[in-house]
């Protein structure tokens, strides 16, 4: 009798969990073959919200499709969530396809992300080389999206424009000159090109509700500026000095991996600077706020980006006539500030002439050292330090005594931790000295 109750009760137990397992994954509705093409597609319903189905790829070279409609903008994620190898593809109403993916996801996973707007769309799952796919789930996640559309004054980009040879041109004589457009297919790149007759101060800014990326090249493709989210939001800026030449500005999702529907590219441009080279600005992207100094450099090279807070430019124009006067503080010396609105990562770059011996120091509010670059040693980039907030002083001065040596000196600040490759890869070679 009592091993017949133990075995009632096992019973009722594996019953219970079975119904736990059920109603944990009721939210899944198992797809209904053949929904091998648009017209024979699973409905997934009407978004924003939550939405999955259960399907398999089976047998080799099975296709699923679904449906969803999409009632007001939303940003969406789209993924498989499966142990087999998925390819996922988003499709308009017309077949039009959107993106594609492989491996997007955990594993050998598909994911998409990106906005969409109002209307319906298809999703299609396979497998990788016609495999076969045991199980899978699709998942779509969808949050309501506002409401930015590309502003109807700037003339739409012309595609094809992936390439230098097919861009679009952004000139402008004075003001602001603008081009709507869309990063569409996942991995599209958008390409402009900027004419300048002279020295001239520009802007270039993204405005959109994706995930852009700027980046801004000469005329011979060599990478000067780069910029994820300089601008508001997740747009982009680079503000610098351009000097006279034709240049590319090219407009991507950050990633790679998602669709932008809509946003708008913009230049503005102000007066030539004075002086030989011209005088490039900073960006200041929230909260960071930075403060440029220095004379016009008649040298060197400029930095442009939007992770740059201080740019200055001077010489330390007096002899330090003994160690005597240097360690005691009475030789030449440079100070400039510059304000961090919320804690982060800061680094230096120092560029000066061969043989020099310049090194610029970082003091807090309390006049304690925090970090330092010696000119004369190579890279010309400092390590990154992690600092509060708050507003500091670097102080530019000789090694050793020396007659007028001009320098370079740009402050770089972060709210994250920077890959450690991420300065030369944005703002160039960290093998750089000014001319004697």
């Amino acid at each position: 009798m009592e091993g017949a109750r133990l075995i009632v009760f096992l019973l009722v137990v594996v019953c219970l969990i079975g119904v736990v397992v059920l109603l944990g994954s009721a939210e899944c509705v198992v797809e209904v073959e053949s929904n091998d093409t648009a017209s024979e597609a699973d409905g997934m319903g009407t978004l924003p919200g939550s939405r999955c189905r259960r399907g398999a790829v089976f047998p080799a070279g099975d296709v699923d499709m679904y449906w969803f409609e999409v009632e007001e903008r939303v940003n969406v994620v789209l993924e498989t969530r499966t142990d087999g190898d998925t390819i996922l593809a988003l499709y308009e109403a017309d077949g039009g396809r959107l993106a594609e993916d492989d491996d997007g996801g955990e594993g050998r996973a598909s994911r998409l992300k990106g906005s969409v707007e109002p209307g319906m769309y298809f999703l299609a799952v396979w497998a990788y080389e016609s495999s076969i796919v045991p199980s899978y789930e699709i998942w779509i996640e969808a949050t309501a999206s506002s409401s930015y559309t590309a502003d109807p004054s700037c003339p739409p980009e012309v595609e094809p424009n992936d390439t230098t040879g097919r861009a679009d041109d952004l000139t402008t004589s004075g003001g602001v000159a603008c081009r709507s457009g869309s990063v569409l297919p996942v991995g599209d790149v958008d390409v402009y090109s900027l004419d300048f007759a002279s020295a001239t101060r520009i802007a270039i800014e993204t405005d959109s509700d994706g995930d852009t990326v700027l980046r801004l090249y000469d005329a011979e493709g060599d990478l000067l500026a780069e910029d994820d989210d300089g601008g508001e939001g997740k747009a982009s800026r680079i503000v610098g000095t351009a000097q006279a030449g034709r240049y590319y500005v090219t407009v991507r999702e950050y990633g790679d991996d998602a669709v932008i529907p809509s946003y708008r590219v913009s230049l503005t441009v102000e007066a030539s600077p004075t002086g030989p080279g011209g005088t490039p600005t900073t960006t200041t992207p929230p909260p960071p706020a930075g403060v440029a100094s220095g004379p016009t450099p008649p040298w060197g090279w400029s930095i442009y980006g939007g992770g740059i807070v201080l740019s200055a430019y001077g010489a330390i124009d007096r002899d330090c006539p003994s160690d005597y006067d240097f360690n005691r503080g009475l030789c030449d010396k440079k100070t400039y500030t510059f304000t961090l609105g919320s804690a982060g990562f800061l680094a230096l770059a120092l560029i000066d002439q061969a043989g020099e011996w310049i090194t610029a120091y970082v003091y807090d509010a309390g006049h304690q050292r925090v970090a330092a670059k010696l000119g004369v040693s190579r890279p010309i980039y400092s390590e990154w330090t992690e600092l509060p907030a708050g507003t500091y002083t670097v102080e530019v001065v000789p090694g050793k005594r020396l007659d007028n040596s001009p320098y370079e000196l740009h402050v770089f600040f972060r709210t994250t931790r920077p890959d450690p490759e991420y300065l030369v890869q944005t703002y160039g070679s960290a093998d750089r000295e000014l001319p004697g």
